[in-house]
């Protein structure tokens, strides 16, 4: 481990972390809305998005998959930033793509609270949040407001987007409202 990942990964275990699961007497779903959060406002501030791309170094080695150029090897999955606030975030955090979403065509507030689960002795989640996502054309706003549009890499890594179907939308209207999402 390099010294800044270590000096990262100290930060994040010695103050991060015991702020965040102290916090919201620890309901996980709460504490990644306050994460999301800040890590929105922070991709708003080009000096924080840069001087976190610094501290956080190289990537490792670029990697090229079904033409598309990946700076590194390890992305963000669907379902960390449903609405796409924190996109600058994951490029300056070190990750090689995002994958946004799980987004709908329309807004969906998803299944009925609580809703995540942590198991402590497992170090694991349960994630039961059905695809609660303010919208495709939300989704749309949020990255227009960062300077991120279809292939200008506005990013600065590949941007993916997990689209579902919309909960009230019948199962026969599904084509017409996945196409909606896009």
């Amino acid at each position: 481990m390099s010294p800044r990942v270590s000096l990262i990964d100290a930060g994040y275990r010695a103050v991060l972390r015991p702020l965040l699961f102290g916090s919201h007497h620890g309901d996980p779903e709460a504490i990644h809305e306050q994460m999301i959060g800040a890590l929105a406002r922070f991709s708003r501030s080009p000096l924080a998005v840069s001087g976190t791309r610094l501290l956080a170094g190289s990537r490792g080695a670029p990697v090229r998959v079904a033409g598309i150029d990946f700076p590194g090897r390890v992305g963000l999955a669907a379902g960390m930033d449903k609405d796409g606030r924190a996109v600058l975030a994951w490029q300056a955090l070190g990750f090689a793509f995002a994958e946004l979403g799980t987004v709908t065509a329309q807004a969906q507030p998803g299944n009925d609270k609580p809703r995540v689960f942590r198991l402590r002795r497992s170090k694991a989640l349960i994630n039961r949040m059905g695809f609660n996502n303010a919208g495709a054309a939300r989704l749309h706003h949020e990255l227009s407001l960062l300077g991120v549009y279809r292939g200008n890499e506005g990013a600065g890594i590949p941007i993916g987007i997990s689209i579902g179907k919309t909960k009230v939308v019948p199962v026969e209207d599904a084509v017409d409202d996945y196409l909606a999402s896009l």
